[in-house]
């Protein structure tokens, strides 16, 4: 079983940093790398120490903290770890060294090959960018993020370089995180204190790999540790505004009385507050955080209150209490809009397999998600008061993914473990 102070505590109870740099990095040369790796092991935060930054924050949330220890996670695809010497095949998950570029046409649908969303134009994991560790810096402050990742590639060895860097940072309002389309974020990420039909609160036992699973070879390195799949998804929050006005424009033309606002609502399948529309479907009221995950969909199987292609919908059908668990991290990248420049999500998903659709399920039919033309149907009101239909057309593209990776996150002792002197491929 991990203890606290073993596993990584991004894992769990995850980073509560308001700035997080994700860097990737490319191992041109892996004979200087175990001693540099060593050193950064030292700065990796265990659950403990993140929880106790957590309770800082908390205690201090009526004022502005001074600037608290930075916190530092590291995980490697597989790659990486054969530039370690380490076999990623032993992992035990099928699609863990084919990296996920190999299912983008699967998980998003048929794009061009010009187009951004394709593996070649990917920043990080693409067809023609290799990674092979992720770190993650987070930190209070822009500088105190900025200021370490420049030492730390300072004190690197020749021989490793920089594939992508994305920074992010939370965005709030009214003191609680939203994300660019302007809905409350965070809501189903897990803790570790379980609730009513929610099935977002775990423990680092849902996800991680256990020794019963693994070969004796891997045992030493790999007992605890968890898999993960990283996403850059850029968020194109002009199209959504436009489709939404869209949207409701056509509905109101065929008597379905709708606003904008609803429309929204129904592709996420939450109001903005984060409230469920299972559980308030005609309008957006506030209930409390820990209530917004008390429901699942099985009185409402043709998606009358929440549209059956709803994004939390797709996501997870909440019906199935056996289905392995999914712990979810990220974070928002770039200005809110309508500031120029990129904006989106680095999102992060703790998994107990990759070879069992979770985070990887296809995407083409969701209808906040999809890349490609694709149809939906949603309810409203008539003027009679009466539920209607409503079939449309989404040729808009609200979320294009632009990075990719499969992940493997060690626990401490086994980072130590990976580190022992073995022969490089």
């Amino acid at each position: 079983m991990t203890t606290p102070g073993d596993s990584q505590g991004i894992l769990l109870p995850g980073f509560p940093s308001p700035f997080q740099a994700f860097v990737a990095l490319t191992i041109d040369d892996p004979t200087s790398l175990r001693p540099w790796l060593r050193l950064l092991a030292l700065t990796i935060a265990d659950s403990k120490a993140v929880e106790a930054r957590k309770k800082e924050w908390k205690r201090t949330s009526q004022v502005r903290p001074v600037a608290g220890p930075l916190l530092s996670a590291i995980a490697f695809t597989a790659s990486g770890l054969g530039k370690l010497g380490l076999d990623s095949t032993l992992l035990g998950s099928v699609r863990f060294p084919l990296q996920l570029r190999a299912r983008a046409e699967e998980i998003d649908g048929a794009v061009l090959p010009d187009d951004l969303a394709h593996p070649d134009h990917w920043l990080c994991g693409g067809s023609y960018s290799g990674t092979d560790i992720m770190l993650i810096i987070a930190g209070d402050e822009r500088d105190q993020v900025t200021t370490r990742i420049a030492g730390l590639l300072r004190s690197a060895p020749r021989g490793i370089r920089v594939a992508h860097l994305d920074l992010g940072e939370k965005l709030v309002r009214d003191g609680s995180p939203i994300e660019h389309f302007g809905y409350a974020d965070g809501i189903s990420n897990a803790s570790s204190l379980p609730g009513p039909k929610d099935p977002a609160p775990g423990t680092v036992e849902d996800v991680t790999i256990k020794r019963s699973d693994l070969p004796s070879d891997a045992e030493s390195w790999a007992n605890d540790g968890v898999l993960a799949t990283f996403r850059r998804l850029d968020q194109d929050v002009a199209a959504f505004m436009r489709y939404c006005e869209r949207a409701a424009r056509d509905a109101r033309g065929q008597g379905i009385e709708i606003s904008a606002e609803e429309i929204g609502a129904r592709l996420v399948g939450r109001w903005r507050s984060g409230t469920p529309l299972a559980l308030s479907p005609d309008s957006d009221i506030a209930l409390a955080r820990d209530g917004n995950n008390a429901f699942d969909f099985q009185d409402d199987p043709e998606g009358i209150k929440t549209p059956v292609r709803a994004h939390i919908r797709e996501e997870s059908d909440r019906q199935n209490p056996t289905r392995p668990r999914m712990i979810r991290r990220g974070i928002s990248f770039g200005s809110a809009y309508p500031a120029r420049g990129p904006r989106g999500l680095l999102f992060l998903a703790f998994q107990p397999s990759l070879d069992i659709d979770l985070e990887n399920q296809p995407r083409r039919n969701n209808a906040l998600l999809g890349c490609s033309p694709r149809s939906w149907a949603f309810y409203g009101r008539d003027r009679s008061g009466a539920q209607r239909r409503f079939e449309h057309r989404i040729e808009e593209r609200f979320v294009t993914p632009r990075s990719g990776l499969y992940l493997f996150f060690p626990t401490k002792q086994g980072l130590q473990n990976m580190l022992l002197e073995r022969s490089v491929q």
